[in-house]
């Protein structure tokens, strides 16, 4: 594996590592480096190499995993060094120049962990020796005025060998938005706010080790306060008017440990975790001209244990068969209460104990290999017994065809019965005042209160689920990939809100949309329910490149150790591009068995695109990038939608793109390899602007008119909107 132009490029010396002799010339390494690497045979999807993550321009590796939701797909499970941690709390602090290489690995691998073979596998391979102090800043407004955002981050982060910690937090506030800086007609003015003031504090720590014996120790813990303020109207005379305030504040607790080892050919996993969560919103609500406040406060606990064991069960011509045993318990409590007249405090608490058990099962390959490639087949089973409803099953099938060294088929069948959430059982009833809404009955817009809450009536739901990927890497050329999958959901007693008043849920939920004589909607229930069913199918396609630049050859003179400190081969760089189209066949929804049917792609109200398209360009070299974000859905529409003048017609959501841009500079790589320069050193300027165009969807009724509450204002109250950002290692 050359690191010329590979994914998986050999890695460079720390600032902290023993320098090597020579000429300064780029060393071509060939083999695989194993330390930190999953051990598997099963050769990884796409390997990333450090270069490749510096021309992504992260500043934490939470931010890199999520620029990287591409490529590894949504809530990938997180590996360091090969090996699961307590929580990503306990990495997604660090800076990326604290990685190595990056392996996304295919789904049957996440068996081995004691996870469903649903998700990829993402395994941050770490560097040998690393420390620094990070600083970074962060200015930015939206183009047209208001929603101001200011942050600033502080964090330390080393690793020596198999031991690493951390600390970090940092402080943001974006500032609220409200109807006088955009083009509202009739609007409230600085009396009603389309985005709420929020200010968020957060500070964690980490620390992992592994002992002389083999048993690997995580440790992590986070605070987390959040507290926004805004405004719903306002009440009393012309001459003395006062604002309507809604604000909220939540605080929230985590700790998380974790134990890995080998027990003779088994290795095993153990974790806990306790969460504790505190918040509370208030509401002011005009009674004449006069103010009432109301209150409501839940507290949710959640603590938990697993422990997964896993290793060769047996052996098969075609290989080993591999298993896992996974035990879980938990046990979480929330308390609702609210000061609403005649809402009584609600409460809930849930013990589970739980088991799962899979199998990976080599079919075809090894010994007995009829010349069409490796097969492999895996099952799972898990039953969960909670305290308050009866024993739940999960099982799931698959298997994984790999015909040829470049292409990967996997099919997976899964069905899965779960409770419904604590919180979603027993959260505060809150009555929302002024929330502004548009009525798909009447055609109207109006401002209604909107009933939050729990609902202790709730049952399980059971989903089936069957998706189908195939995989090509590399496809025609080196370093690109492609991916298409397919993806089939049904749910029985899915748990969801009515939230939008559509014709279809005030026929199946009358008493959920309160109405006066005239047919002016004054209040939504959007507690949960259960509906009958929800089939959600889709089609997806993606393409990825990924190619590394080598620096030129260099003489020991033009490095020092101020250039080596950041581990940075001045003259490299790296281009990262993908593509991906989601088509979106069949999502429809009916709340009773015998109620008409929701088609959200095909006229019904709630309608969503049926195409969407997201295209990303990374490029950097010499310390200077950038990158390009297109974000595309295609138009819906709503049929027989009701108009305000009493007639029919299409209401219709045209299509929509959005451009997010960012070019920064890494300073150190602009200035010579000098001591005098060494202030530059880990110094990045970038400046970032979400939605380049300023694009918004202007929504049409059959008029041509744009319903009031459906404005562009209220769909995209930011637009455009521009960041500057300053880091700094030291």
């Amino acid at each position: 594996m050359a690191i010329a132009g590979e994914a998986g490029a050999a890695s460079k010396s720390s600032g902290e590592e023993a320098e090597a002799p020579g000429d300064g010339r780029p060393i071509v390494v060939t083999g695989r480096d194993l330390r930190g690497t999953v051990p598997t045979d099963v050769p990884p999807l796409v390997e990333i190499d450090e270069d490749q993550i510096a021309a992504l321009a992260a500043s934490t590796i939470g931010e890199l995993l999520r620029l990287l939701s591409g490529e590894a797909g949504n809530a990938p499970l997180v590996l360091v060094n090969g090996k699961r941690i307590a929580s990503l709390s306990s990495i997604d602090a660090f800076p990326p120049e604290a990685v190595r290489r990056i392996e996304i690995l295919p789904e049957e691998l996440a068996l081995r962990f004691g996870f469903p073979g649903d998700r990829k596998v993402l395994n941050l391979i770490l560097r040998e020796r690393f420390g620094a102090v990070t600083t970074e800043g962060q200015l930015g407004a939206a183009t047209e005025g208001g929603r101001g955002i200011y942050r600033g981050d502080l964090g330390y982060a080393r690793v020596v060998s198999s031991r690493r910690w951390s600390l970090s937090g940092y402080l943001e506030r974006r500032d609220s938005l409200d109807e006088a800086q955009r083009p509202i007609p009739r609007g409230e003015g600085r009396f009603r706010t389309l985005l709420s003031q929020s200010d968020r504090a957060r500070i964690g720590a980490s620390w992992a080790m592994e002992s002389d014996a083999g048993v690997s120790f995580d440790l992590a813990t986070t605070l987390d306060m959040r507290t926004t303020e805004g405004r719903t109207g306002s009440v009393g005379p012309p001459e003395d008017m006062r604002a309507l305030k809604q604000s909220s504040r939540s605080r929230s607790l985590g700790l998380a440990a974790s134990a890995s080892g080998m027990l003779e050919e088994w290795s095993w996993f153990g974790r806990a975790a306790l969460d504790h969560f505190a918040d509370r919103n208030r509401f002011d609500r005009a009674e004449g001209v006069s103010v009432a406040r109301e209150t409501a406060r839940d507290t949710t606990t959640l603590a938990e244990a697993e422990l997964v064991l896993s290793g060769d069960l047996a052996s098969l011509p075609a290989g080993a068969i591999y298993a896992d045993i996974a035990m879980t318990a938990g046990h979480e409590r929330t308390e609702g209460r609210s000061s609403i007249a005649g809402a009584a405090p609600l409460t809930a608490a849930r013990s589970t104990l739980g088991a799962e058990f899979g199998l990976s099962l080599p079919l075809l390959g090894g010994e007995l290999d009829p010349g069409v490639g490796s097969l492999v087949g895996e099952l799972r089973y898990g039953l969960s017994d909670p305290s308050d409803f009866a024993a739940l099953e999960g099982h799931s099938a698959g298997f994984t065809w790999r015909p040829a060294r470049p292409v990967r088929l996997r099919a997976l069948w899964s069905r899965d019965e779960s409770a419904p959430g604590v919180s979603d059982l027993a959260a505060p009833l809150e009555v929302i005042p002024n929330v502004r809404v548009y009525d798909f009955v009447t055609g109207q817009t109006v401002d209604v209160e909107r009933i939050e809450g729990g609902n202790p009536l709730l049952a399980p739901s059971l989903e089936r689920r069957f998706a189908a990927t195939l995989s090509i890497t590399p496809l025609f050329v080196r370093d690109l990939r492609f991916e298409a999958s397919y993806r089939r959901s049904r749910g029985s007693n899915a748990v969801g809100r009515v939230a939008i008043p559509s014709e279809e849920f005030a026929a199946a939920y009358p008493g959920r949309f309160l109405r006066d004589p005239a047919g002016r909607l004054l209040r939504i229930d959007t507690r949960p329910v259960n509906f009958y069913r929800h089939d959600r199918d889709s089609l997806a396609w993606s393409l990825n490149f990924s190619r590394t630049f080598l620096p030129p050859s260099m003489g020991d003179d033009t490095i020092d150790a101020v250039s080596r400190r950041f581990d940075r081969l001045r003259g490299g760089g790296a281009l990262l591009l993908g593509i991906s189209h989601t088509i979106a066949l069949r999502d429809e929804l009916q709340s009773f068995a015998h109620s008409p049917v929701i088609d959200y792609l095909d006229g019904s109200a709630g309608a969503n695109p049926r195409h969407r398209v997201s295209a990303d360009a990374s490029y950097r070299r010499n310390g200077l990038g950038g990158t390009l974000d297109l974000q595309w859905e295609s138009r819906s529409t709503v049929r027989d939608a009701l108009q305000a003048d009493g007639t029919r017609g299409t209401l219709r959501y045209p299509a929509l793109a959005r451009i997010g841009f960012k070019a920064f500079v890494d300073l150190g790589e602009r200035f010579p390899p000098e001591p005098r320069y060494r202030w530059s050193e880990g110094l990045r300027v970038s400046i970032e602007i979400d939605n380049l165009f300023n694009a918004r969807r202007t929504v049409r009724d059959a008029s041509g008119a744009t319903p009031r509450a459906l404005l562009p204002a209220y769909l995209d109250p930011e637009g455009r909107a521009v960041r500057l950002r300053i880091r700094k290692l030291f």
